[in-house]
């Protein structure tokens, strides 16, 4: 595992979400998936935050109406 040097490194995504999405909270989760070898990544993050679909449990996304 690579060590730890203090340096964040930033992403930011946008996402068109469908017109049928109702306005809640919903989970985020995090996957990365290896296609060719067909199995998924196992990160080093707690094992606690996976779920059974092996998704990494990262937070919550409010949805809200749109105007």
């Amino acid at each position: 595992m690579p060590r730890y040097t203090g340096q964040i490194f930033a992403e930011y995504y946008s996402l068109q979400l469908p017109a049928s999405l109702k306005a809640e909270t919903y989970a985020l989760g995090l996957k990365l998936h290896y296609p060719g070898e067909e199995r998924d990544a196992r990160l080093a993050l707690s094992s606690s935050l996976l779920n059974e679909q092996s998704y990494y449990r990262l937070g919550s996304v409010q949805v809200i109406d749109r105007p």
